[in-house]
């Protein structure tokens, strides 16, 4: 996916091939719009190219006047909110890259605004580091377009806070940078949204570090082609659930032992030694076995 976004940039930005990229096959008194329409843009602190070329494309996509005047407008407002202006800009050029209407550009643009205005307002909530609150609010904006809902990062945010309380602040900046880039991983793997606040909120209730958080995010991804989202997500809300860790909340386990006296562990609780025709053999699901 963030390829397929950094080709529409590319492509869209720096060389459009379907117009003239300077606008001279528009008509000069639409020229002299997009230079006002940049030159507001420009004032309130959004790049000035960057604004100049949405703008001509969407006029050269035959744009209604007032769409452009409110995308121009979604762009400004989160240059005014502090908000990154090139995630809806970006937007706007994958819209016209797939020849959206002019509506549900503005509409899809609204949408990344939203979800970055959401993601910034929580980052600041747990971190006041520039370059951390930058990388967790994209994280959430990620994990929202990924359709993790409000209230489960809600909930998620709040035993964050919890556990949070009693740390340095770097250790709480960290466990919170983890635990959103978990947010993201599973949210993109198809975890339902409830599954993911579940599986992170008994992590947090555990007291894991941040260390364990992203050994969490490690073994979660690992196991993408061994099982569905949903039943890794289980796995490892099972475990974490009886008190597990990290280092035992998933991976492959099995335990043998002779006529069925081993005994296996994993995500999924305990495995009994006993494998099919009495082999002696037990394999907990996802887990760390042991004999």
């Amino acid at each position: 996916m963030k390829i397929v976004h950094l080709l529409f940039t590319a492509f869209f930005i720096l060389s459009p091939l379907s117009y003239a990229a300077d606008g001279t096959d528009l008509p000069i008194q639409v020229r002299d719009q997009i230079e006002t329409q940049t030159r507001e843009m420009s004032a309130v602190g959004v790049p000035t190219d960057a604004a100049r070329n949405m703008l001509t494309m969407m006029h050269q996509n035959r744009f209604r006047a007032e769409d452009i005047v409110q995308a121009q407008q979604v762009v400004m407002n989160c240059a005014k909110a502090g908000l990154p202006t090139e995630p809806v800009m970006s937007k706007a050029m994958e819209g016209m890259a797939k020849q959206a209407k002019g509506q549900s550009v503005v509409s899809a643009m609204e949408a990344v605004r939203s979800r970055h205005s959401y993601g910034y307002r929580m980052a600041k909530a747990l971190s006041d580091d520039k370059k951390s609150t930058d990388t967790m609010a994209r994280a959430i904006a990620d994990s929202m377009a990924a359709r993790m809902a409000v209230q489960d990062m809600d909930a998620i945010m709040a035993q964050l806070q919890i556990q949070t309380r009693q740390q340095t602040r770097n250790q709480a900046e960290n466990l919170s940078l983890q635990t959103m880039q978990t947010v993201r991983t599973m949210a993109r793997m198809g975890v339902h949204s409830a599954d993911v606040s579940d599986t992170l909120c008994q992590a947090l209730q555990n007291r894991y570090t941040w260390r364990e958080m992203k050994q969490l995010r490690h073994q979660i991804a690992k196991q993408t082609h061994q099982a569905s989202p949903q039943q890794i997500a289980s796995q490892h809300a099972g475990a974490i659930g009886k008190g597990g860790n990290a280092n035992n909340s998933g991976g492959d386990g099995s335990g043998s032992g002779a006529g069925g006296s081993g005994s296996g562990s994993g995500a999924g609780g305990s495995g009994s030694g006993s494998g099919a025709g009495g082999s002696g053999s037990g394999s907990g699901a996802g887990g760390g076995g042991s004999n």
